[in-house]
């Protein structure tokens, strides 16, 4: 059975909503994730922030390099199987 963990941009610099733009991905789509692995670099106006997986699995991206998230919105996703690597429009580098 195929589960999944959801990766979630989490509050940046305890400031608000502040808008986030994917600046690198240190993981490739389909690549397996480990709890407390460096997933991407994220960057606001104020300062750039590194993403740690808090679960594990296949990687999954819902935003490419360059997309812009906002706190509480989805990053990535962690399958427990093999299989779509990249989601939502979102490209490999």
């Amino acid at each position: 059975m195929n589960t999944s963990h959801v990766v979630l941009l989490p509050q940046l610099g305890g400031r608000g909503n502040l808008p986030a733009i994917v600046r690198a991905w240190f993981k490739e789509p389909g690549e397996w994730v480990a709890l407390d692995d460096r997933l991407c670099m994220l960057e606001t106006q104020k300062a750039s922030y590194d993403v740690y997986s808090d679960g594990e699995g296949f990687l999954v991206w819902l935003v490419p390099v360059g997309g812009v998230v906002r706190r509480g919105e989805r990053l990535a996703e962690l399958s427990s199987e093999a299989g779509e690597s990249v989601r939502s429009g979102a490209r490999a580098r």
